[in-house]
This record gives structure tokens, C-alpha cells and sequence, in this order.
């Protein structure tokens, strides 16, 4: 990471007696676009309004490269703005909606043209400068907001989830173009969405945001890859529960036993844990006397999704992998399921759950019946 630009240091917020940020700590270096994701309600939004002035903490400290502006106001901190709703003036052109915060500013009529002109051109709408946003698709407005946020140069880029009122192919166009905009103005941009997929294909890190905290900051890789929590796990991505016997520093899974990454969230001396396994990290060969089936196959392009069932586990286990090897396995043929990670993060297992296991266990008198269930 670049050395920090922006800076939020133990910041708290409290709407009545509901705490939305707690203690919240982190930092954007120069030129860095950082996203932060969650649940509704985490604080992402907040959080975002904070760095612009557009909320006071109640306690805690922002810094700007290098100074306090925790009490400066909004229209002093030189950020560039975008939300979801666009926001755009009906009543001016393109052209006039971007200039309008340099006639604010008192610049020149022809030096506020010709900065707005070059903005048009930059986000792709050279020839759209005299349209109303009336006459302007929802992609097109969103580009107009993003020029109109980048008029006045600023050290730092705010954005709402600027995205999600688009379709699917319009925000996939617009998101690469943001990125590339962001890049080749070098500023400091916060992003706050709710798109997984947004923010690992933009971020140079993404902050995993949950009441009110983060709880691992890292880079898209490496969170997807390496998540250190059972709630970090299960929200980027796609996992299997698979349960497991855990062992001192390990659960047992599909046969071998494996690290447990979180070993600081849960009992790895005694009963079930549940092993959070991605699709991909799973792979299967035929096996005529195996006690696990596919029950179903998806083609999603170049992968296909293979769900498997087994006497062992509730529900189905899915296992991702290249499209060509999916067309050699039939629905319905028995297979054996291997893990190609050596640790895997656990979470503890559910009520719901375990009642599961142990109706499997006494109708088939297989799977978990040998498990120690102590602590459970």
C-alpha cells in the first residue's frame, strides 16, 4: 500500500442508542481506491458521510494528507461526490451540470467550458454536451455525475453505491471506466457498495465491513483467498458447510485434516466444527463404491457447477470446475470428493444444523454417528 492519504482514526457514531460505527480504524493511501462492503446497517454509508463532512463522529479523528478535518465543513475538503441517485440539475445541459461547481468557484466562462468540455471527453460523452439528463440514459447521467465530481479536481473521490441503478452490462462498462478515470487522475477514492463482484474487480483493497467494525481489510486476492473469519468467509463468495470432527488445531474433513485459520473463534479441541470450503477448492474423480452422488450440473461458461450429495452431509456440496472435465461426470454417477487446501476456516455448527447430522447418523447409521459431539 502507498503511503496514507486519508486517515480514520478510532472514529464512533451513535444514531439514538444504536451504535453504528465502533472504534472504526483504517486508511486510504494516495492514488488507492479502498472499498468497503457489508450487511446493511455495518456502517459503510456512515462511515463514507464521515469522511465528507456530511456527518460528525462523536468521537474519533479524519486526517487529509496529514491534517484534522474532523470539523471542517463539507464544501471546504475538496472531495468529489457520487451516489447511487444522480443528482443532476434538471434544468442544465451536461455541459452546464459539470461546469457548475467552477462557476461557483468564480471561474472564467471559457476556462469552466473548456475544463467541462474536456471532462465530456474523458468520461466519453464529447458529443452529448448540450442534452438535458432527460435525454440521457441512466449510464450516461451516471458519467455526467462522475465529470461533474472530477471539475474540481479533487484529493479525494467519494462513492455511494454509484452503480447499483444501472443493468448489468451498463455497470460492468462503467465500473472499468471508473476505475480507469481514477487511475489516471491519481486521487484517493472511497467506494462503499454492496456488489461483491464490484469491489474485487475495482479495489486495491476491500474492507469487509460488520456492526459497525472492519474485520479484515486486505486485498481482493488475499480476502477472497485467505479470509480470517467465519463471517469474512461466508459473505465474499460462495462456501460449502461441511462439518468436520475438530482435532487440537484442526479439523478432520473428506478424509485428512486440516489447519484451522480462525482458531481463535472457536473450540478446536472437542465436537463438530463446520469447515466453510470453497467450490473451487474441491475436486472430484469417479468412485463406483463411493457414498457420494451428483444430483445436478450447471453450465456457467467455461466452469460448471457440480452439486453432490453424500449419507455424511445434509444437503448438497457443490464443486466448481473446467467445463470440459464437468461433460465426463454424469448426474447420477458416485464419486469421491477431495479438498486441495491444506486450512480451511470453521465456524461452529448450528442448532438446526446438528439436528440434521444426527437424523442422518440414526436413519442410515453412517456419517456423523461416531462424532464427538462434547461442547456442542
Amino acid at each position: 500500500m502507498s503511503e496514507p492519504n486519508i486517515a480514520l482514526k478510532q472514529i464512533h457514531k451513535h444514531f439514538g442508542d444504536r451504535q453504528v460505527l465502533n472504534n472504526l480504524d483504517f486508511t486510504i493511501g494516495h492514488a488507492e481506491l479502498v472499498a468497503l462492503l457489508g450487511p446493511s446497517g455495518c456502517g459503510k454509508s456512515t462511515t463514507l458521510k464521515i469522511l465528507a463532512g456530511l456527518e460528525s463522529p462523536d468521537a474519533g479523528r479524519v486526517e487529509v494528507g496529514g491534517k484534522d478535518i474532523t470539523n471542517l465543513a463539507t464544501r471546504k475538503r475538496n472531495m468529489g461526490i457520487v451516489f447511487q441517485a444522480y443528482s443532476l440539475f434538471p434544468h442544465m445541459t451536461a455541459l452546464d451540470n459539470i461546469a457548475y461547481g467552477l462557476k461557483i468557484r468564480k471561474v472564467k466562462g471559457a476556462t469552466r467550458r473548456k475544463r467541462a468540455e474536456d471532462l465530456l471527453e474523458l468520461v466519453g460523452l464529447g458529443s452529448h454536451g448540450d442534452k438535458f439528463p432527460a435525454q440521457l440514459s441512466g449510464g450516461q447521467q451516471q458519467r455526467v455525475a462522475l465529470a461533474r465530481a472530477l471539475s474540481l479536481e479533487p484529493e479525494v473521490l467519494l462513492l455511494d453505491e454509484p452503480l447499483s441503478a444501472l443493468d448489468a452490462q451498463v455497470r460492468g462498462q462503467l465500473r472499468d471506466e471508473i476505475r480507469r478515470l481514477q487511475l489516471s487522475q491519481g486521487i484517493s477514492t472511497l467506494l462503499v457498495t454492496h456488489d461483491q463482484e464490484e469491489a474485487l474487480v475495482m479495489a486495491d483493497r476491500v474492507g469487509v465491513m460488520n456492526e459497525g467494525k472492519i474485520v479484515q481489510i486486505s486485498s481482493p486476492e488475499e480476502l477472497y483467498q485467505q479470509p480470517q473469519s467465519a463471517f469474512v468467509s461466508q459473505f465474499v463468495g460462495v462456501t460449502n458447510r461441511i462439518p468436520g470432527q475438530m482435532r487440537r488445531g484442526g479439523i478432520e474433513i473428506l478424509g485428512r485434516v486440516c489447519s484451522v485459520v480462525n482458531s481463535d473463534e472457536v473450540d478446536s479441541n472437542k465436537g463438530i466444527g463446520m469447515a466453510l470450503v470453497r467450490p473451487e477448492d474441491l475436486d472430484v474423480c469417479p468412485a463406483t463404491d463411493g457414498d457420494m452422488k451428483v444430483m445436478g450440473k450447471q453450465l456457467r461458461g467455461t466452469f460448471s457447477a457440480l452439486h453432490v450429495a453424500s449419507t455424511r452431509t445434509p444437503g448438497t456440496i457443490r464443486i466448481d470446475m473446467p467445463t470440459r472435465r464437468a461433460q465426463n461426470i454424469a448426474v447420477g454417477e458416485f464419486v469421491d470428493v477431495h479438498l486441495s487446501r491444506s486450512e480451511v476456516v470453521v465456524d461452529a455448527i448450528r442448532p438446526e444444523e446438528l439436528r440434521e447430522l444426527d437424523a442422518l447418523a440414526s436413519t442410515k447409521n453412517t456419517g456423523l454417528s461416531g462424532y464427538n459431539k462434547a461442547g456442542v
